[in-house]
C-alpha cells in the first residue's frame, strides 16, 4: 500500500512539471526581429558588442585665454631700456629682475648724496668731540698774526696822516693806507671771534643744526636710492 502511494506522488510531480513547461511555451511570445522592429517603429536599430574601455570626449571652441591674475608692469620714470632679462612666455618667480633701465645718472646722484651724508656726519662728530688742542693753537696763531698786521697798518695810517698834515704826501696815499687799516681791523675781529668760538667749544644750537643737516642728508640718500631702484623692474608675483 505504501509503495503505491509513493508512486502516485511521483506521477503527480512529473505531471505538474510537464504542465508548467507547456504553459511557458503557450504564453511566451517570440522576440521580434530587428527588421520587424524598424518597420514597426520607423527608428533605425543597431546592435554592438559591449566592451570595456576609456571614454573620451573632445570639444573644439574658439576664444582667448586669460590668466587668473594679470599684472601690468610699467616704470615710474622715463628712461631708455638698457637690458631685457626675460623672453615672452618665460616662467618667472616673484622678485626676479625683468627689465633694467639706464641708471648712470641716478648712480651719480646717489653717490653725491652719500658723500654729502658722510660730510655731515663728520661735521657732527667734530662738534660733539669738541675742539682739539691743535685747532685752538692754530686759531690763536691766526689771531696773533692778524693783530700784528693790524698794529702795523695802524702805525702806517698814523704816519701817512702826519705826512699829509705836513703836505709831504697825497690824499690818495692816505686813503689807501686807511683802507688797508680797515681791512686789517676786519681780519683781526674775525680771527678773534674764530679763536673764541674754537676755545669755547661747540654750542648746543650748533650741534642741533648739524644733527638736522645730517637728517636731511639721510633723506636725500633714501630718495636717491629709491630713484635708482625704480630703474630695475622686478616681477611682483610668480607667473
Amino acid at each position: 500500500m505504501k509503495k503505491w502511494s509513493i508512486l502516485g506522488l511521483v506521477v503527480i510531480v512529473l505531471g505538474a512539471a510537464a504542465a508548467y513547461q507547456i504553459h511557458i511555451i503557450l504564453t511566451t511570445t517570440p522576440a521580434e526581429s530587428i527588421d520587424k522592429i524598424q518597420k514597426k517603429t520607423g527608428i533605425p536599430v543597431s546592435i554592438f558588442e559591449t566592451v570595456r574601455g576609456d571614454f573620451k570626449q573632445t570639444i573644439s571652441v574658439s576664444g582667448s585665454v586669460k590668466g587668473i591674475v594679470e599684472v601690468r608692469i610699467s616704470p615710474t620714470i622715463t628712461e631708455r631700456i638698457e637690458t631685457i632679462h626675460v623672453q615672452t612666455g618665460q616662467k618667472v618667480t616673484r622678485g626676479e629682475l625683468l627689465v633694467t633701465l639706464n641708471a648712470r645718472a641716478s648712480k651719480l646722484k646717489l653717490a653725491y648724496a652719500q658723500a654729502a651724508l658722510g660730510a655731515s656726519e663728520q661735521q657732527l662728530l667734530r662738534l660733539k668731540n669738541g675742539s682739539r688742542p691743535e685747532d685752538i693753537e692754530m686759531a690763536r696763531a691766526q689771531m696773533a698774526e692778524a693783530k700784528a698786521n693790524y698794529d702795523l697798518q695802524q702805525i702806517e695810517t698814523q704816519r701817512q696822516e702826519t705826512l699829509y698834515s705836513e703836505e709831504a704826501t697825497t690824499l690818495q696815499a692816505v686813503q689807501q693806507t686807511k683802507a688797508q687799516f680797515d681791512r686789517a681791523e676786519s681780519v683781526l675781529k674775525s680771527a678773534q671771534a674764530n679763536y673764541n668760538m674754537i676755545k669755547a667749544g661747540p654750542r648746543i644750537e650748533d650741534i642741533k643744526a648739524a644733527e638736522a643737516q645730517r637728517a636731511l642728508a639721510k633723506v636725500a640718500v633714501e630718495q636717491a636710492q629709491k630713484h635708482l631702484d625704480d630703474h630695475y623692474l622686478k616681477a611682483p608675483c610668480d607667473g
